[in-house]
């Protein structure tokens, strides 16, 4: 089986980095390009339905190297990526209500409920373990639109979705496969590939935008990914590579679209504003206005990535009590580190102006 998560993951790159050119030059020729406003970091006009590129490398991948049984065992979870791939296009050519967004994923959640993919339990947090079904439906349907919006609202930097999508799916493909669960590891895989070959043109300076086209379906796929995860974690019993903390481990992998759009929320609602007002205050942003380039605010998101996988991965052992609160203590002290050098930067920013200013008027009297 080995030798179909590797073939997928190839064929998902080679047809992922062939075609993106090709969309490249469509999307140009078609003038369907994203232009920039004050709330975007890049300042040309640029396509943005990457999305497709990475579908299609991911599809193609699936169809030679997934089995049949693989295909019967995740339909519904494909087809739920397929219609928020179709939302995502029609978001990108003509953008939707997020009304009409919001209904598209609660129908893509319920198709994978249909197949029984629901949040089972509280996985032993706090004692707890069954909790009634009604109450797991919420919860999974809650936890499929948040995160797929918080992937989504990660697309805004050269490089970022792509890198955060590659160490989310290569997480999943290394641990599907270590646990038998073949046909999600040739899909994890796949999606891993095609991101590879996205990543090429998108790197900075970027030539194509993932653009909700892939950033809705990858962030949809991904939390389906994660809940079938914590499923599969749980009911292991010895086996080495099994977390005891499957929460933890779960919101370690997906820390960094899970941390921006919390923070981002707590910080709306302090200064007052609705928690859906777009800004510019999103991590990657703030990263920016500290100095970083587009590829260095990349790399450390992606780094902290790793850093949290590493950390539960070292500490397996220990259970959700214990590492759910280090993780939600460290995600806090980063938020707060990164306002206070915001303010800090503003305000040496401001010292500098008026000191020159002073400087400037000093020099108008002399003369």
């Amino acid at each position: 089986m080995i030798d179909n998560i590797l073939g997928a993951f190839v064929v998902g790159l080679l047809v992922s980095f062939l075609v993106m050119p090709l969309i490249i030059a469509l999307l140009k020729k078609k003038n369907l390009m994203d232009s920039p406003d004050r709330r975007k970091i890049h300042r040309g006009f640029i396509p943005s339905m990457g999305g497709i590129g990475i579908v299609v490398g991911l599809i193609v991948a699936l169809l030679i190297w997934l089995t049949f049984n693989g295909i019967i065992e995740s339909k519904y979870l494909l087809a739920g990526v397929g219609l928020l791939f179709v939302a995502g296009i029609r978001d990108d050519l003509i953008p939707i209500s997020p009304r009409v967004k919001l209904i598209v994923q609660i129908l893509a959640a319920f198709i994978v409920l249909t197949d029984g993919i629901v949040i089972s339990s509280a996985y032993g947090l706090f004692g707890l373990d069954d909790i009634y079904y009604t109450v797991k439906i919420f919860i999974t349907i809650g936890f499929i639109i948040f995160f797929t919006n918080s992937f989504n609202l990660i697309d805004g930097l050269d490089g970022l979705a792509g890198t955060i999508a590659l160490i989310i799916s290569s997480f999943f493909a290394t641990w599907f496969y270590l646990n038998e669960s073949y046909y999600l590891a040739v899909i994890s895989a796949a999606t891993a590939g095609s991101i590879i070959g996205f990543l090429y043109y998108n790197w900075k300076p970027a030539k194509i935008f993932m653009g909700d086209t892939g950033a809705l379906s990858l962030g949809f796929l991904f939390s389906v990914l994660a809940i079938l995860f914590l499923n599969k974690d749980s009911a292991l019993t010895t086996e080495w590579y099994k977390f005891q903390a499957p929460i933890s481990t779960a919101i370690a992998v997906l820390i960094i679209p899970l941390f921006d759009t919390s923070r981002i929320i707590v910080v709306r609602l302090v200064k007052k504003k609705s928690p859906f007002e777009p800004d510019n205050n999103h991590t990657h942003h703030v990263l920016i206005r500290l100095g970083l380039t587009h590829a260095q605010a990349a790399l450390v998101l992606g780094f902290a990535n790793l850093v949290f996988i590493g950390f539960v991965t070292i500490f397996r052992q220990h259970e959700d009590n214990i590492l759910l609160p280090i993780i939600i203590l460290v995600c806090f002290s980063l938020s707060v580190l990164l306002d206070q050098l915001i303010i800090h930067r503003v305000r040496t920013k401001g010292g500098k102006k008026r000191k020159k200013l002073k400087e400037s008027i000093k020099a108008g009297k002399s003369q």
